[in-house]
This record gives structure tokens, sequence and C-alpha cells, in this order.
């Protein structure tokens, strides 16, 4: 039996890294934010006025509000929209939102790049010069290796550090900023539906802070 798989973020992080040594990726869906006037898509708050003239249609209007919160992989925080966080995040939105980022951490940078969806002409090209083919006890398997673009670079130097945090009662990775700004990221979900532990993410911090062996 042939198996078909997409490749994991660490191979799509290798596409724009080159031989520079990675310390962990992660693939990230969605992004949102936690900041005064910022919307959790990224945009600016309405006056109150303005709301409160849409909360009166809202409620006058038998359409179902569309406009709810999803779950962020990605948690833009930050004291405004002027803050660090946010420019590094706004070079990450750009284009289409409907693409996975891939997050790679390196000892020079965070490195971000934005794995693209592929349409059925570029997914026929792409599978000409992008297969990754090893076997499994079931006979072949076929990696999937998707067009990438790289997003943004954030400094070691303009990291303050990393720490393990709650988001949404769920642990995550926090990469803190100089301004304390920064980024949640949950690369794995716990809970109901998922096989993640926390102890993923002590491996994560363990890997950020340059330890080899993060299960020792």
């Amino acid at each position: 039996m042939h198996v078909w798989e997409n490749a994991g973020p660490l191979v799509h992080a290798r596409i724009t890294l080159g031989d520079e040594p990675i310390l962990w990726a992660g693939e990230c869906p969605t992004l949102r934010f936690d900041m005064r006037g910022i919307d959790e898509y990224g945009k600016p708050k309405h006056s109150l006025l303005f709301r409160a003239a849409a909360a009166v249609v809202d409620a006058t209007s038998d359409v179902p509000d569309e406009h709810h919160s999803e779950r962020a992989d990605v948690m833009v925080f930050g004291r405004n929209g002027k803050c660090a966080a946010m420019r590094h995040a706004r070079e990450i939105i750009a284009g289409d939102s409907s693409d996975w980022t891939v997050w790679a951490l390196t000892p020079r940078r965070v490195h971000v790049v934005r794995r693209s969806s592929m349409t059925p002409e570029q997914k026929k090209m792409g599978l000409l010069r992008g297969l990754v083919s090893s076997f499994t006890d079931n006979g072949p398997k076929t990696v999937t290796v998707f067009p990438t673009t790289p997003l943004v670079d954030i400094p070691r130097a303009d990291i303050v550090g990393f720490e393990i945090a709650t988001r949404e009662n769920e642990p995550c990775l926090r990469m803190r900023l100089a301004d304390d700004s920064g980024f949640d990221l949950k690369f794995f979900r716990t809970g109901p539906g998922y096989d993640s532990e926390p102890d993923q993410y002590r491996r994560l911090l363990a890997l950020s802070m340059g330890r080899t062996d993060p299960w020792m």
C-alpha cells in the first residue's frame, strides 16, 4: 500500500533556512490578537459610539453573527498596536490568511514562513519537484512538500526569553519581546480529542534554552 502524507513543519522550515540549525519547528493554522484598541483579527477597533450603533442593528437583525472567535494557535499580545509583536504580526497576516504558517527557532532567529495551499495545477507541478519518498512498514510513503514563502525573521537579540504560560486554559509556549509584547504559541492541543501533553511544552522550552537533550 502506498501512503501519501504532507511534509511536517521541520521539512517546510528547512526549505528557506537551508543548513541553519533548527531547534524546533511547528505549524500554526490560526493567528489572533489580544491587545488594546485591536480586535482579534488585527484590525483597529471602532469607537464606542460606532459599536453601540452596530449593536442596535444586530439586535434588530435575524442574520446570525458569523464573527465568532476561533481557538488561536498563535496569540499576539501587547499593550497596543504600536508594539514590537504587532509590527512583526502585520507581515505575517499580509496575504492569504487561509494558508498555514510555520514557525521555526534557530540559534539566530525565529523564522516564520507561509506554507501555501496548492491549486490542482500547482499540486501537479509541485509533486514533480517536491516529493520526499521513504518507506514504512506498510510500504512506500510519499511526502508532499508545499511551496513556502518567507514572511518575517525575529532576531534572537530582540527576544527577551521563552516561558510556559496558559492561554484559554491550555498550556502554550510564550515568546516575549523587549517591550513586553510577544506571541503565545500552541503547537500542541490538550483536552478532549487531543493526545498532546503539557510535557511537550516543557520540552519546547528546554529546546528554546539550547538544551540538546531536553528529556534529561
